[in-house]
């Protein structure tokens, strides 16, 4: 188990279309898109993951950028990137059980106090970049489409 932070863009249902409509161009477009900013909550999470001196760079060593999927790109469905903490990496440093509570524990709870770091390392970052998503989609649209994405 890994803790994650998911941008998810719901209910943009001409976005979507649009995607749809484009085919497998519209698809690649947006797919970078995501997959630029979840590599920017990425960079912007790095300096923020907690960092505990007997171990430095354990969590932080651990995030990483899952590619964006679909869920279907008709109406009232999504397409997500994820940014991860956790998991595998994680498990060979600490052993499943502790990495499991690990990472969650870092990232939730407000209480404990890091000498270099934060809790909400991953979500901190997430709702400053998720604005901007759909916008980095639909540039990346016009720009596979020669500006013509848009109907």
């Amino acid at each position: 188990m890994s803790n994650q932070f998911r941008v998810t863009i719901e209910g943009h249902d001409e976005m979507l279309a649009e995607i749809e409509r484009l085919g497998h161009v519209g698809l690649v477009a947006a797919r970078d898109a995501m997959t630029a900013k979840a590599q920017e909550i990425k960079a912007k999470a790095i300096p923020l993951v907690p960092d505990d001196p007997e171990s430095p760079g354990l969590l932080k060593d651990t995030l990483r950028v899952y590619a964006p999927r679909t869920a279907s790109l008709k109406p009232g469905k999504t397409i997500f990137a994820g940014v991860v903490a956790g998991g595998k990496k994680l498990e060979q440093r600490l052993g499943k059980r502790k990495a499991n509570v690990s990472a969650i524990v870092q990232h939730e709870d407000l209480t404990l106090k890091h000498q270099r770091g934060q809790a909400k390392f991953l979500e901190r970052p997430g709702n400053q970049v998720a604005p901007s998503i759909p916008d980095a989609i639909m540039k990346n649209l016009d720009a596979a489409t020669g500006g013509m994405g848009a109907r």
